[in-house]
């Protein structure tokens, strides 16, 4: 037995509606409930960044054949450690990580939706600037959700056999 992305996406989804009920019950902010999906979404195949086969490792290609390089698969990537790392980042150096973590967001999205290049060229900085404001005013929800969907992933390779947890 083995995890693909559509079962990390699924389970995140899963995930994603239960944290999302908690945070309108905390915030009573329908747009902090909708950013908190993707989040989780984005949180539940992060892991997998490590191998080139993945969802996420297709995405980012380079990225991900670096780590898998440095680290091999579901070794470092997978760990407390990486999550703790992540949190740190994301909470200590919130501005600098969401610019980078929004910029690498507007390009899995780009990715993913059919427009000419132009466009996505013309879109894309606007887009990654605005979801950083948003999200840097609002680093404890976005910490919050990509560890929910990092530890849901985690929480899913425990009943893998193969160690693929792609």
């Amino acid at each position: 037995f083995f995890m693909v992305g559509k079962s990390h996406l699924a389970f995140g989804a899963i995930t994603a509606a239960a944290l999302s009920t908690f945070v309108i019950s905390k915030t009573g902010s329908v747009s902090m409930q909708a950013a908190s999906i993707p989040l989780v979404l984005i949180g539940s195949i992060l892991p997998d960044i490590d191998n080139p086969q993945s969802t996420m490792g297709n995405k980012f290609p380079i990225i991900s054949r670096i780590l898998n390089k440095i680290f091999g698969h579901r070794f470092f990537v997978h760990s407390v450690l990486f999550l703790v790392l992540i949190y740190a980042c994301m909470r200590f150096f919130a501005e600098t990580t969401m610019l980078i973590i929004c910029i690498l967001l507007g390009i899995l999205l780009f990715k993913s939706i059919k427009l000419p290049l132009l466009l996505k060229i013309i879109l894309g900085p606007p887009l990654a600037l605005t979801g950083t404001m948003f999200l840097t005013k609002n680093t404890y929800l976005f910490t919050t959700c990509i560890c929910f969907g990092f530890l849901g992933h985690s929480f899913l390779d425990l009943f893998t056999t193969d160690g693929s947890g792609i």
